[in-house]
């Protein structure tokens, strides 16, 4: 043990030592303002300071000013400045070293004259001549030698993710002509011929390869391309069949100018069980019970199955989920459920089957759907009522943001309609309705400020409010509506409105954490929306978890005599 002490003491002094032996270097420079050239002397300074660190002292300062000088010399010649005059002092204060620089730039260098020719059949390549037109300078503008470098270094990285295999740089130079001040910038390429796949196999796996095939992107006698071999993995990795996909080119053949290409899938566990408990102001204690059965058929047909309980709404459902023409972007669905609900303005017991067509294209995830539905229900202070009725619906969802749990800044968007005549519905009562729900995130100062936005309004059709059953009917209030207020308490109607403005601000020193105000407003009439508006306002702390966002919120229902203070948490994604 007491070797233990002492070798702890001896680390302890060793820590003390090295930290008294850095040398602090403190710096400042002028005549030059912030820009590329700036950030390059910066750069020169930091990586001196950072050199000097470990010295315990410094007697020579000559040999250190002159060697600045030189590097701030050649830091700023690639923006054009050729003539630079720099002149660094240094003195020694207190074992402190302070170097100051004056940067006289000197006249700039300009463009003159662009010759940049792409040989080869990249020539009449759209990618190529983009960003030969993003890259090429303009006559008589400062010359700038990175982005000359960025250049040669895009079109080797064009040419190998578009299969031109064999391109060289036949040439590549900058002329500079310093008397006169200008600059003529070279770059010939020659792409050479583009290479196509011949031959693609798929390795060894349990799934059908004719249903394989319909994932891949890349076809025999197709041009080479990493745009499509990149989408196929990520298309086969959607299916969530795979945990991993890996497409491997080899045998690349000069004469013909083709290369094969090797698939290996490794598959998941052809069933997962899901377990997970939570907790909400609009839920109560939660808990979810599900299954996952990903591989029914050799074809891709899959099955689902969860159970959600909490202290207000129960279900069990089961979805049925069978591969379209076109997998990637097509999914049949058969699904069924039951359900109980129970909240203030009413309850329900419910029994619905689904037939769904689900459609992916970019951003938009439409549902097309029929659905027949069984519900005994009751809303407050009215009888109990039992309605069947068959409906079809259709549904278009876009979420376009940075990330999935914590986004810095995106746009959701889900629009619902539903409808159904009248001799549908065993209430002999059709209905109509529209919902729109969007939900806008941005940030601010480098992610230090966050904004967030949510807006919903909606519109039913029927002659009898009454007879349109409880799960379909309007409401407002809770986490993501206006807060203060009880889940789905404010309500029913024909009208919905609810909006959301809230700011968040970080903590000091914190990505994660953050400081909320927001102001909750709208309601849910069957005549103007706007004569008995709810609202409410508060602070809150947010925390962007691992399992998404988590907020805290103080609500403070307007007008105050309606309600008293309200916390209220939520979790789950911001959009």
């Amino acid at each position: 043990m007491k070797w233990l002490v002492k070798i702890s003491w001896f680390l302890c002094g060793v820590l003390i030592l090295s930290s008294s032996f850095a040398l602090p270097v403190n710096y400042e420079f002028h005549g030059i303002q912030d820009g590329p050239a700036y950030k390059n002397v910066e750069a020169v300074l930091k990586n001196l300071k950072k050199k000097l660190h470990n010295k315990k002292t410094l007697t020579d300062t000559t040999t250190i000013t002159d060697e600045l000088d030189d590097r701030i010399t050649e830091a700023v010649k690639p923006y054009g400045y050729f003539n630079a005059k720099v002149q660094t002092t240094a003195t020694l204060s207190n074992d402190t070293l302070n170097l100051s620089t004056n940067i006289h730039l000197g006249p700039i260098v300009r463009v003159k004259k662009v010759d940049i020719v792409i040989q080869g059949t990249a020539k009449n390549d759209p990618s190529f001549i983009a960003l030969e037109k993003k890259f090429t300078p303009a006559i008589n503008s400062p010359l700038n030698t990175a982005n000359y470098d960025t250049l040669k270094t895009q079109l080797y990285n064009l040419a190998a993710a578009q299969g031109y295999f064999d391109a060289t740089m036949t040439k590549s130079q900058i002329i500079i002509n310093r008397p006169l001040l200008q600059a003529t910038i070279i770059i010939h390429f020659n792409s050479g011929d583009r290479y196509r796949f011949n031959r693609i196999t798929i390795g060894q796996s349990t799934y059908d390869e004719h249903y394989i095939k319909k994932f891949i992107e890349i076809k025999p006698n197709q041009y080479y391309s990493m745009k499509d071999i990149d989408q196929s993995k990520k298309n086969l990795i959607n299916t969530n069949s795979f945990n991993n996909v890996v497409i491997q080119t080899h045998k690349k053949n000069r004469s013909r100018k083709t290369v094969d290409a090797n698939i290996t899938l490794q598959e998941k566990k052809p069933k997962q069980f899901l377990l997970g408990a939570g907790y909400g102001t609009d839920t109560g204690i939660r808990g979810t019970i599900g299954a996952h059965f990903r591989h029914l058929t050799d074809n891709g047909q899959q099955l689902d199955t969860l159970l959600q309980a909490s202290q207000e709404n129960n279900s069990f459902t089961a979805t049925y989920r069978i591969p379209g023409n076109n997998p990637v972007s097509q999914q049949n669905l058969i699904s069924a459920g039951i359900g109980h609900i129970d909240q203030d303005t009413g309850t329900s017991d419910v029994q619905k089957v689904s037939f769904s067509r689900v459609t992916t294209k970019n951003y938009w995830h439409r549902i097309l759907a029929v659905n027949a539905l069984d519900e005994n229900y009751n809303i407050t202070d009215l009888p109990k009522t039992d309605t069947h009725m068959i409906y079809p619906s259709i549904n278009w969802a876009r979420r376009k943001a940075n990330g999935v749990l914590n986004p810095s800044y995106g746009l959701a968007t889900v629009l619902n309609l539903s409808g159904t005549p009248s001799f549908l519905s065993s209430q002999d009562s059709g209905f109509s309705q529209i919902r729109l729900d969007s939900t806008y995130l941005t940030s601010f100062s480098n992610k230090a400020t966050r904004l967030l936005l949510r807006n919903s309004i909606g519109r039913t059709e029927i002659d009898n409010l009454s007879s349109l059953p409880l799960s379909l009917q309007l409401f407002a209030g809770g986490s993501r509506s206006i807060r203060g207020y009880g889940y789905n308490s404010i309500g029913p109607g024909r009208n919905l409105f609810t909006g959301t403005f809230e700011i968040q601000k970080a903590f000091p020193h914190s990505q994660s954490w953050y400081v909320a105000a927001f102001i909750d407003a709208g309601n849910v009439s069957d005549q103007n929306l706007f004569d008995d508006v709810k609202s409410s306002v508060g602070p809150g702390i947010v925390w962007l978890s691992p399992l998404g966002m988590m907020e805290l919120n103080l609500a403070f229902p307007l007008p105050k005599e309606d309600h008293g203070i309200h916390f209220d948490f939520s979790m789950g994604p911001a959009l």
